[in-house]
């Protein structure tokens, strides 16, 4: 189970005792004298209670009172009661309502093993069946069971990296105004355990693109200059932790944008001042090849490429011909339009090359993502207006939402990130699904098959807090269960 943050240890670990705010260092109960009552008191307190007697003693201490002396004094004591009202109305106008305690972290089911990729149900085919209709009463709510995870540095970088029930991700302590993601950690959603990778070993640096499978955990090392390191650790090297870490590449002209899926490693690249390249390397044998080329296309160049099982996709300008490798002959006049390239590297590589297949979807294209079964991108480079788009290759382009910059493909579902909310779109029957629910604030969102992180922004926390959900079929297609093909 996570750690309680250093806050709460230290309130689990003091106690109050009456009288004041002083703190007891004793461990055992705390133990106060008993008070003794004096003889006459202890009589009087004895007696039954006489209204009538009360209130003629009321009347008697008001006759009696020196009034001349008595209202300024209760002049006094209505004045600092006004103030004191005045000090808690504008406080809660400032303040408002506090958000809810968070839930408790989600006991995650047993038997689940920790890297063992999963098969899912077969589903119908993508984007057959009709768009969902929403419901009088809104968007389902799949925020139940999500959970935070408790980490102890203050900021978090987003955690591109998600194998199973495994993140990895870059964070540190310190000031924002210098470098603060440091370190590399791995941590595992089980056993709420973590373990530190790798720190940076760059004056001023800092980790980014961090990458995590079964076999490999990738990141960037990078001084935000001419160094940008690319860094590999092979967890299934048994010899000395020394030789399970080496530099893989230093990119003088740039951060490169890495992608991983099994021994494929694939990354845009600057390799000059004009020209952009996508390039693949086999981390299992070491090989490294450039699939393609943008020449003088800054905007293609800050797309970043996708890598799933045996398919590489990446974003280009459209070509006449779809079976060019470079991409750059009889290229049409830039315009709004362009392609997504995909190749299957067991079936579209031979000795004269990439032949990579293109899909026109009439839009824009930035960052394709592909999952076997949709291509999912944005028709602008991130900016507050692009649109989310899903579709079939070859198919007609599906709009998802619009006004999105942040967004990742899972298992069956797109996530993606509007307005400080966390969603989901089950695309194969068009219905669109809560992940944080009404009120709560989630930013970044990132998934990989089932298990969703993205920053939770309503955490009551100093620091950076992780939020995850692991999606089930109950919980995306509940009409299963209730027509027995679940």
């Amino acid at each position: 189970m996570p750690r309680p943050t250093d806050r709460a240890a230290r309130h689990q670990q003091t106690r109050h005792v009456e009288g004041g705010d002083r703190r007891s260092k004793y461990d055992g109960p705390v133990i106060m004298p008993e008070k003794k009552r004096r003889p006459e008191r202890a009589a009087r307190q004895s007696r039954p209670f006489d209204a009538a007697e009360m209130l003629r003693r009321i009347v008697r201490a008001l006759t009696q009172a020196d009034w001349k002396r008595l209202l300024p004094r209760l002049g006094i004591v209505a004045a600092a009661a006004a103030v004191l009202v005045g000090v808690i109305v504008g406080v809660r106008a400032l303040v408002g309502d506090q958000p809810a305690q968070a839930p408790p972290v989600a006991t995650i089911p047993p038997g689940v093993a920790t890297q063992a990729p999963r098969n899912y149900p077969a589903r119908g085919a993508a984007l057959s069946a009709p768009l969902v209709t929403a419901s009088p009463g809104g968007p389902r709510d799949l925020s139940f069971g999500a959970a935070d995870i408790a980490f102890d540095q203050d900021y978090i970088n987003m955690p591109t990296g998600i194998y199973d029930r495994e993140i990895v991700f870059s964070s540190g302590s310190g000031s924002l105004a210098a470098e603060v993601m440091k370190a590399v950690y791995l941590y595992n959603l089980d056993t709420g355990e973590y373990q530190k990778v790798a720190e940076t070993g760059e004056y001023k640096g800092e980790i980014y693109e961090t990458l995590v499978n079964h076999d490999w955990i990738v990141w960037l090392d990078t001084d935000h200059g001419t160094n940008n390191k690319i860094y590999v650790y092979d967890r299934n090297n048994n010899t000395a932790s020394t030789n399970k870490k080496f530099m893989l590449q230093n990119n003088k002209n740039g951060k490169p944008k890495l992608r991983l899926y099994g021994n494929t490693l694939i990354y845009m690249e600057r390799t000059s001042k004009t020209v952009d390249s996508l390039v693949l390397f086999d981390l299992k044998e070491q090989d490294q090849i450039t699939l393609f080329s943008f020449d003088e296309v800054a905007t293609y160049g800050v797309s970043a490429p996708c890598a799933y099982e045996d398919w590489v996709v990446w974003a280009g300008p459209i070509a006449e011909e779809a079976d060019q490798a470079s991409g750059q002959d009889d290229i049409r006049e830039e315009g709004e339009v362009s392609a997504i390239y995909y190749m299957k590297l067991s079936e579209d590589f031979d000795a004269n090359g990439p032949h990579p297949r293109v899909y026109e979807p009439n839009t824009y294209v930035h960052e394709p993502l592909f999952n076997g079964e949709v291509f999912v991108w944005l028709d602008g480079n991130k900016s507050p207006g692009s649109s989310l788009y899903v579709s079939e290759p070859g198919g007609e382009p599906r709009l998802i939402e619009t006004g999105v910059t942040t967004y990742t493909l899972g298992d069956g579902f797109v996530v993606y990130g509007k307005n400080e909310g966390v969603w989901v779109y089950i695309y194969d029957k068009g219905e669109t699904c809560r992940l944080t629910s009404e009120g709560e604030k989630g930013i970044l969102p990132v998934v990989t098959g089932r298990t969703v992180v993205w920053i939770n922004k309503s955490a009551n926390s100093d620091r950076d807090v992780l939020r995850y959900i692991i999606l089930t079929d109950q919980d995306l297609y509940p009409e299963r269960a209730s027509d027995g093909k679940g």
